[in-house]
């Protein structure tokens, strides 16, 4: 059974209100081990996907039997954010774009990936998630006369939830922990419970 659920920006404030452009607007972030990316403009969309069934990504009949099986628990009942139209420009934009390479890339001989924190919004009332990055596309639309790219657009990012954060997240980046740890099982951890209609 999949759940789905679509989060949009809020539109801007009226009359009385105060112009958006009066408000502080928190960035996005994505913090790895030892990198960050603050995203240059906040996602349009965001939708959240859980399977609560199967597995999530079905790894290939040509890969070895022991990798299946890791690939299979590391990704099975997965809860999902999908973001999308998110736009980088400048001399950052490459790097941003290669940080975003490594952190899809597994680790060594294992399935996992680098361990990441999602962060927007308030504790409580925005997107506090311990994920990994499964997938995304990107399109380099504007160059320089040397052929650096300038302007990166990038659809589906897609992030597997791991854990919801309970209490402030680190604003940089932090110690690699522990390797080897497993999806919590513990009610109060889950990912979906402050999700209307999802959690319980």
């Amino acid at each position: 059974m999949t759940n789905q659920a679509s989060f949009g920006n809020h539109p801007t404030a009226g009359p009385g209100q105060g112009s958006s452009l009066d408000r502080v607007v928190p960035r996005a972030k994505l913090i790895g081990f030892s990198q960050t990316i603050e995203f240059q403009y906040n996602p349009t969309e965001i939708n959240l996907s859980h399977n609560a069934e199967g597995y999530a990504d079905p790894v290939s009949k040509g890969d070895n039997e022991s990798r299946n099986i890791l690939a299979h628990l590391a990704t099975r009942g997965s809860t999902r954010l999908i973001l999308s139209s998110l736009t980088f420009t400048g001399d950052r934009c490459q790097p941003t774009v290669d940080t975003l390479i490594k952190w899809v890339t597994p680790l060594g001989q294992t399935p996992r990936r680098e361990q990441l924190e999602f962060v927007w919004g308030a504790v409580g009332a925005g997107f506090h998630y311990k994920v990994e990055l499964m997938r995304f596309d990107c399109t380099f639309s504007r160059f320089t006369r040397t052929g650096r790219p300038i302007r990166a657009e990038i659809r589906n990012l897609t992030l597997h939830i791991l854990e919801q954060h309970r209490s402030e997240p680190r604003q940089g980046p932090r110690r690699r922990p522990e390797m080897g740890g497993h999806r919590s099982s513990d009610p109060n951890t889950d990912p979906l419970r402050s999700v209307p209609g999802i959690g319980g």
